[in-house]
């Protein structure tokens, strides 16, 4: 699983990665998720929370006290979140289930910070969307179906040209 973290400062323009000493590699983010699938955390959100925040150099943070520091520095992240179905192979175990449920919620975490200054982009297959979202599953595809990114044989030409 790949964790892209990048913060825009405003009056340079300049877009700069989190924290190289407190940052995960994708080897690493691999191992704590797996060693939490092994060892489920008390609360997935918090297990999220806490890499996000690690991955800004934030070590112990929760998503309100990055912002308020994100605020203080007047910068702005995305956290782009890639490779769900390389990091949770098995989408019907239940623990993988309960972890990828959190990580899908995390944009309406987002939204209930006040003055926000982290953003997400979340990339999961359809089938996993399916597979793990039980109630409301019409909705949520419903609110992201303009983001869907559909690979028809010209897009992908589109793409490589």
């Amino acid at each position: 699983m790949r964790l892209a973290c990048g913060a825009f400062v405003p009056q340079c323009g300049l877009v700069h990665e989190g924290n190289p000493n407190t940052a995960h590699t994708s080897s690493d983010l691999s191992r704590l998720i797996k060693d939490a699938l092994a060892q489920p955390p008390g609360s997935w959100e918090d297990f999220w929370d806490c890499v996000i925040a690690q991955q800004l150099g934030v070590v112990g943070g929760q998503l309100s006290e990055l912002n308020q520091e994100l605020v203080q520095k007047s910068e702005r992240v995305i956290i782009v979140f890639d490779g769900i179905e390389d990091a949770f192979e098995d989408v019907t175990n239940s623990v993988a289930v309960e972890a990828i449920q959190a990580l899908l919620r995390l944009t309406n975490r987002l939204s209930e910070l006040e003055n926000r200054h982290i953003g997400a982009i979340i990339f999961v297959r359809a089938d996993y969307v399916q597979a793990t979202v039980r109630q409301n599953l019409g909705q949520l595809q419903q609110r992201y179906q303009p983001f869907r990114l559909q690979w028809s044989p010209e897009s992908f030409l589109r793409l490589a040209f």
